[in-house]
């Protein structure tokens, strides 16, 4: 016959054991990751505007006596705003971090949860959810950008994930429709 204080204690071991690897993965991993991420983000974008207004600046600048100059700088910054934008898109920062903040949620319901396991069996099913996330984090950071996977761990049958998988996407057509009221025609802008 077990005796039910060795269990209680058993218990109280693997989960403060499985919360340590949650607080562990949590921030060795996880968050670092979202702040690298996040920092990039900004970096390239504040870098892309810049170099787009001295590109457009030094396109409307008339100096004759050095308008070879001018030239050099308009193609100069335009190539740098042109590799900023194109390394944001490579990389997916963007989108990596809001996945990154998917994870460090879902990691943080986990360390909600397992304090309050009253048994052996739930706590091996918070253990299993642990290495999912664990796996779901490696995707996020070894996914080709160009292949979306909707599949990723933690996704129910239905194919939707608490962890997205395009959070960065600008694809989307941001014209506005204009209309007259003296005319039928609408302006697109």
């Amino acid at each position: 016959m077990t005796n039910p204080n060795n269990s209680i204690q058993s218990l109280k071991k693997k989960k403060d054991d499985l919360l340590k690897e949650a607080n562990k993965l949590g921030t060795t991993k996880v968050e670092r990751l979202r702040r690298v991420n996040q920092g990039w983000n900004i970096g390239l974008t504040v870098a892309g505007i810049t170099c787009t207004l001295l590109t457009t600046t030094l396109g409307v600048i008339e100096v004759p006596k050095h308008e070879w100059l001018v030239k050099f700088g308009v193609a100069l910054t335009g190539a740098g705003a042109v590799a900023t934008q194109t390394a944001n898109r490579e990389f997916r920062v963007r989108g990596k971090a809001g996945e990154y903040a998917g994870a460090e949620a879902e990691l943080s319901i986990l360390r909600y949860k397992i304090p309050r396991v009253t048994d052996e069996a739930s706590l091996k099913g918070l253990e299993e959810e642990l290495h999912k996330l664990r796996r779901a984090i490696a995707v996020i950071e070894s996914k080709d950008p160009d292949v979306e996977d909707p599949t990723l761990p933690g996704a129910d049958d239905s194919g939707s994930s608490l962890i997205t998988t395009d959070a960065g996407s600008d694809d989307s057509d941001s014209s506005l429709t204009t209309t007259d009221p003296d005319s039928d025609d609408s302006e697109q802008l």
